[in-house]
């Protein structure tokens, strides 16, 4: 098994799960993990051996910071922008749900994309 096939099967999985589907025991166990897992980030940060590992410079900072930034706003104020691509998704939905069947037989030499005439 190739690693593509790997990813894809571990995100069906992951997208399949819902957590009301959990039991209690993996529940507490990813409580658990996650806790353990910021309580050594945070140790470590003050381990005196990590001392010397290099922080961000000035430069990282500069472009990381607003980055992080943009990240946080597009998240929080997400329907900005995608409010543009929601007709042409829709008519993309509408198109594959009507065509059925026909959407899984393969394409011919630019069959259904515009602009595709080889």
């Amino acid at each position: 098994m190739g690693a593509a096939d790997y990813l894809t099967r571990l995100a069906a999985l992951a997208a399949g799960t819902r957590f009301d589907s959990l039991t209690a025991g993996t529940v507490q166990a990813a409580r658990a993990v996650t806790l353990d897992t910021l309580g050594a980030i945070l140790a470590g940060s003050r381990v005196t051996e990590n001392a010397r590992l290099a922080d961000l410079s000035p430069r990282e900072a500069t472009v990381l910071v607003p980055l992080v930034a943009l990240a946080i706003f597009m998240g929080l104020a997400s329907p900005l922008f995608t409010r543009t691509m929601e007709p042409s998704l829709d008519r993309m939905l509408r198109e594959v749900r009507s065509h059925g069947a026909r959407a899984s037989a393969p394409v011919q030499s630019g069959e259904g994309r515009p602009g595709a005439q080889w």
